[in-house]
């Protein structure tokens, strides 16, 4: 039987590496089973994207004892590649990732590994590091938005100065891993940043955009400070935020973003008082549990957020904005309403409303009557106005009183503009010939209103052209 042939054997070694190094770690080291040649000359060593992940060879569910001869043997991995001859000077690093978890005693018996990974990269030209000494239980323990006291741990190792000094890096991640606060200042290629499991004073979060003048991607997961998180992207080149269950102070102050060029917001906490600004094409929000229950205040903030992601074309909301246990909180009051919003100025109001069309129109409709002097105050753009009365609901009261009543409460609205404003009429809403009468009477009573648009016409359909043209007047 002749002999198989090994056709991976054929292909060039630079063409391999490109390969091997486009595989997931694991992967990677699994490709020498592929070709006695790959396993003979372990050219899986030379991938440039490297992960060194405890939780490969250290198992959760097994007894203390298995664990912690899983975890040496995982040392003895890493010790055996950075020590490994081939493994020369010259060789390129692009990613390189350490997850261990670290506390007290492990940094005495294992930081001159850690240190030696992290030289192992840096002399390699590595352009991603990730350093990961956070506790893998812990994400399964903090899945809700209260924080357990291992959050508040302190960082039991800091970043080597080595790292300072490597000013190629492009993307930097440190979880549970202590750093200088002004030793970002020689980070001018760094793009993305995340922090977690840590302290990160928000004086810190809001120098990275000027310190690193090409930042785009900034995450930030179970941090906390006793400031107001707050970050102003001066540069205009921070594309991606991310604030995953993180504890600063909200309550009592804004949760603020400036970045003009802010692609990508995600949110995961309580509702606060959100100031966004950015031109968001996608956005994640995944809110505390308890928000729907405590405060009716929360509704107003979670509207005020959504005014700062109108703009977004891709919205993901947890499953708290649609279920409710209490049905107060889905009470809507349009007279409290429309009195608290009286003087907010909608962009469609100023400029890109022309037409309104109201259908049964009750002259004893207060509500409606606040959203007539909505449109008519600050209705710069407004051409046309059609208000349809229903007569069968007044149930026979005198059409001439409501609407003279209508009219009157209409004066008292603020003249927003001194510019000519064409009539209103008032069409009717079924058959009935009493209707355009009465109709008539309030839109002579209208008539005299400062309006915010000149080109202000309501048409109607009951009116006669002798009717309308009566009412053409001016300001």
């Amino acid at each position: 039987m002749a002999e198989s042939f090994d056709m991976l054997s054929l292909l060039p070694e630079s063409l391999i590496i490109i390969i091997i190094s486009l595989l997931p770690f694991k992967e990677a080291v699994r490709t020498s089973i592929l070709s006695k040649s790959w396993s003979i000359s372990k050219l899986f060593k030379k991938t440039t994207n490297i992960e060194f992940n405890e939780l490969f060879f250290v198992k959760s569910d097994q007894p203390s004892h298995q664990r912690k001869a899983q975890r040496r043997a995982f040392l003895d991995f890493i010790t055996s590649w950075i020590h490994d001859p081939n493994n020369h000077h010259e060789s390129v690093v692009d990613k390189f990732c350490l997850r261990l978890s670290m506390d007290d005693n492990s940094v005495t018996s294992d930081g001159d590994i850690v240190q030696e990974c992290i030289a192992f990269a840096t002399q390699r030209g590595v352009k991603e590091l990730e350093l990961d000494f956070s506790c893998p239980n812990w994400y399964e323990e903090n899945n809700d938005y209260r924080p357990l006291n291992i959050l508040y741990v302190p960082s039991v190792f800091e970043l080597p100065k080595k790292v300072y000094e490597h000013t190629c890096l492009q993307s930097l991640k440190l979880y549970k891993c202590g750093f200088v606060e002004n030793g970002f200042n020689n980070f001018h290629a760094l793009k993305e940043v995340s922090f977690g499991w840590m302290e990160v004073r928000v004086n810190v979060i809001n120098n990275l955009p000027s310190n690193c003048k090409v930042l785009e991607s900034l995450s930030l997961t179970r941090c906390w400070d006793g400031d107001a998180f707050d970050i102003t992207d001066e540069n205009g080149m921070l594309r991606k935020l991310v604030v995953d269950w993180c504890v600063y102070n909200f309550r009592s102050n804004t949760f603020r973003v400036v970045a003009p060029n802010l692609k990508f917001f995600k949110y995961c906490r309580m509702v606060n008082n959100f100031d966004v600004k950015g031109v968001m094409e996608e956005a994640y929000l995944d809110l505390a549990s308890d928000w729907l229950y405590n405060n009716g205040s929360d509704d107003v903030r979670l509207y005020k957020l959504m005014e700062d992601l109108d703009a977004v074309k891709v919205l993901t909301i947890c499953s708290h904005f649609l279920r409710s246990h209490e049905p107060t909180i889905l009470a809507f009051d349009p007279m409290e309403f429309w009195r608290k919003n009286a003087r907010v100025h909608y962009e469609c109001l100023e400029s890109s409303l022309k037409v309104v069309e109201i259908n049964g129109f009750q002259g004893n409709n207060n509500n409606l009557l606040r959203v007539l002097e909505s449109f008519i105050r600050w209705g710069k753009g407004l051409k046309e106005m059609n208000i349809n009365i229903a007569k069968d609901e007044f149930d026979g009261r005198n059409l001439d009183t409501q609407n003279h009543q209508l009219a009157e409460s209409l004066l008292q609205i603020p003249r927003a503009s001194t510019k000519e404003m064409n009539i209103i009429s008032i069409a009717k809403d079924n058959g009935d010939d009493d209707v355009p009468g009465n109709g008539r009477n309030l839109a002579e009573s209208l008539v005299t209103i400062p309006r915010a648009s000149r080109e202000l016409e309501i048409t109607n359909s009951a009116f006669n052209i002798d009717d309308i043209t009566v009412l053409q007047k001016s300001d």
